[in-house]
């Protein structure tokens, strides 16, 4: 029903566009608001193209609330249809929607909304506020550009991708807030906006050509780790001066920084390797941080910049030819580790006088010289103590009884070496017997030192979290069907043993492939699919690239994992068979950034193995004859769906149907596709695990319940980093 106007609760009229306006005189409305809109979809929904104030005829102004629903009262019985959209606007004429409407000052889109279309609120120059509902997937080609009042805004998280130019010329848009699932900045998107800021999330991968470019107050940048492509032109006219990479981020690409001519910082997480040639080649940086983890510098990496100083972590091993040449401001030069292999001219036409090594780690003494300069030691080594002067002779008298000391408390034994269980420190810190259930114990290079456990919050928490001396882990013991365990008395822990020759069957989740937090094991004479128990787990804070070693007490090793180049760890560690059920202690044992070894003792409770069931929830997504679409309906029963059973998955299936047509190779196409529609978009609603996805040709309904994909998803917790 294409060109309709419907009043608010009150009677329809016909109108091309708003210029139709005197065939409303008759009208009312007690909002006084007219809604125009177009029905689409199947079934109908309404897509708003503009709206009118009833008593003035003109267009609305001032603040804006667009409804969740619009009714059509010109037939017999009114109609209500839901608003899904924001219609595309044709800017130079019908339907405008909110083009060029330079009196509206704020707007706020319904949840229902999920689709803003091309040019809606183009050149809308006193719009100051935008809220946008949680319905919001998609923002079309230009749909706030050339807002010039709007000062923030904030992407709702369903958006993935930010369309061409959707808010270029934005020229009082300081601040944006870009969501974690956005995939995809599209080219020009913040072109000539009045960004100062941006922070990248690591979810993005793409971000197209001149996306920033004449963003002439942008001045920092944060790049998430998820980047595999920059386009061209993205940052020329902007004041970029300041960088920070995501930690996680593996590669540089010197592309990323081609247009950025203010480049003053740049700080370079662990987690990078690599800086390829030419990187930073001409930028005016002045300061530049290295992180723990890099191994080279490429040719001409920072030649002729402008850095005062620079620090090389001890991972670096190589530095290539004319890696610093010509940085005229290089005053200070450091080496924390060994000295790297090095091209020609690394330090060539370099001020600095001298280069600051560290006492052996395979440097000659000085004096010699590295890359042309000069070494010394950044320390100089201890002052000789003064030999004590010679005791003058003393005449001993006659010796007196005195009482014998007092004992003295017996010390905390010196730092441990190695990660070997610590089952006995002195002092007692540790008790003969173990740790309580929910109590812990934690050494630092052997001394005790506070640390604070919490459980997680809820009313039934199957995680804790302990905390201290600079690191934070969680634990959570997972049971041979892949569901968590809630915590025991006392907030303990609560882990599942492994009975020797018995297998623990979950069927639902057979054909689950790389799970994160499950380990699956060979069947005993079952054929089925055995689960091993595990203590899934995360944490921060211990040295890059070192191991942490799970025990239960006394010498039990269940294993190991590393620590990537940010210090932090994941993953799932296998409770070892033939522990007895009971209360017991599990200790992680690991490195600090400083070398000390942490010990952290936790009071476990270990119970009998079991086989609990998997829970499952079911929907139904109905399509449009032929169609393989899904409508706003359909997307929003998946997003209850995948809000009632979380975003981790043990195993989901699809299965498309189709309303019977006669042909068969039709028939499992177009169920196949429907199921594969579904599958998409359960992914971008967040959905992990493995989705099986078939198609099973015409259904035995008939009907429009025959045109359906049904989703059954078996689900459990899992536990993430904290």
């Amino acid at each position: 029903m294409a060109g309709s106007l419907a009043v608010s609760g009150m009677s329809m009229f016909t109108a091309t566009d708003a210029t139709a306006a005197t065939d409303l005189s008759d009208s009312s409305t007690t909002s006084g608001i007219t809604w125009v809109f177009d029905t689409i979809g199947t079934p109908e929904t309404a897509s708003i193209t503009d709206c009118i104030t009833t008593a003035t005829l003109a267009r609305c102004a001032g603040a804006v609330v667009i409804p969740s629903s619009v009714t059509d009262s010109s037939g017999s019985s009114p109609v209500t249809y839901e608003v899904t959209e924001i219609g595309a606007s044709a800017v130079w004429g019908a339907p405008l929607v909110f083009a060029r409407n330079t009196d509206i000052t704020s707007v706020v889109i319904p949840d229902t909304v999920t689709s803003i279309g091309a040019y809606a609120f183009y050149e809308a120059t006193s719009l100051a506020s935008v809220t946008f509902g949680t319905g919001v997937t998609s923002i079309g080609t230009a749909a706030f550009a050339r807002n010039t009042a709007l000062p923030s805004v904030t992407i709702p998280s369903g958006v993935t991708t930010l369309s061409d130019s959707a808010f270029s010329g934005t020229t009082s848009l300081a601040n944006v807030t870009l969501p974690a699932g956005l995939v995809t900045i599209d080219a020009n998107a913040f072109r000539e906006s009045g960004l100062t800021s941006v922070s990248i999330p690591n979810s993005v991968t793409t971000i197209n050509s001149n996306a920033f470019m004449d963003a002439a107050n942008l001045a920092t940048v944060t790049f998430g780790s998820g980047l595999t492509y920059i386009g061209t032109d993205l940052f020329v006219r902007t004041t970029v001066t300041s960088v920070v990479i995501a930690p996680g981020t593996t590669s540089l690409d010197p592309s990323w920084f081609s247009d950025m001519s203010a480049l003053a910082s740049i700080s370079i997480p662990g987690s990078v390797t690599s800086i390829p040639d030419d990187t930073f080649d001409g930028k005016p940086l002045t300061t530049v941080t290295l992180g723990a983890g890099l191994l080279s510098i490429g040719a001409r990496a920072f030649r002729s910049t402008s850095v005062t100083s620079i620090d090389i972590p001890a991972t670096v091993t190589s530095i290539s030819d004319s890696a610093f040449d010509s940085a005229g401001a290089l005053t200070m030069i450091s080496f924390d580790g060994a000295p790297p292999t090095i091209g020609t001219d690394i330090f060539l036409s370099v001020p600095a006088t001298s280069v600051l090594i560290p006492r052996g780690a395979g440097w000659p003494a000085p004096p010699t010289t590295f890359g042309g300069i000069p070494t010394e030691y950044e320390f100089p080594p201890a002052p000789t103590p003064a030999p004590a002067p010679a005791p003058a002779p003393v005449v001993t008298p006659t010796p007196t009884p005195t009482p014998s000391p007092s004992p003295t408390a017996a010390a905390i034994a010196a730092p441990i070496e190695g990660l070997a269980p610590i089952t006995a420190p002195g002092g007692g810190a540790l008790p003969s017997e173990g740790v309580r259930p929910g109590g812990s114990v934690l050494l630092v290079g052997g001394q005790l030192v506070p640390v604070v456990v919490e459980p997680e919050p809820g009313p039934r928490p199957a995680v804790i979290t302990a905390s201290g001396s600079g690191f934070i882990a969680s634990f959570g013991g997972v049971g041979g069907d892949g569901t968590p365990l809630p915590l025991g008395p006392s907030g303990a822990l609560v882990v599942q043993s492994v009975q020797q020759g018995r297998s623990v069957v979950l069927r639902e989740v057979r054909a689950a492939k790389g799970s994160a937090i499950r380990r699956a094991h060979a069947a005993t004479g079952t054929g089925a699919t055995s689960m091993t128990p595990v203590v899934a787990t995360s944490g921060d804070g211990f040295l890059s690239g070192s191991t942490i070693r799970f025990y239960v007490l006394p010498d039990t090793l269940m294993g190991d994992l590393v620590a990537d180049g940010t210090g932090a760890f994941a993953g799932d560690v296998p409770v070892p068979a033939g522990i007895a059920p009971g209360a017991r202690t599990m200790q992680v044992n690991g490195y600090a950034p400083d070398g000390s070894v942490r010990s952290l003792s936790i009071g476990i409770l270990v119970k009998a193995a079991g086989v609990d069931a998997v829970s499952k929830k079911r929907a139904s997504v109905y399509f449009a004859p032929m169609s393989a679409k899904i409508t706003a309906q359909g997307m929003a029963v998946l997003r209850r769906l995948v809000a009632a059973v979380g975003t981790d998955a043990a195993v989901t299936r699809v299965v498309g149907f189709v309303l019977a047509t006669g042909s068969n190779d039709n028939d499992g196409s177009l169920s196949a596709a429907r199921a594969a529609a579904v599958k998409a978009a359960l992914r971008s609603l967040g959905l992990r695990g493995p989705i099986d996805d078939r198609g099973d040709g015409a259904a035995v309904q008939d009907g429009p319940a025959a045109r359906r994909a049904t989703v059954t998803i078996a689900y459990r917790r899992r536990f993430g980093r904290r």
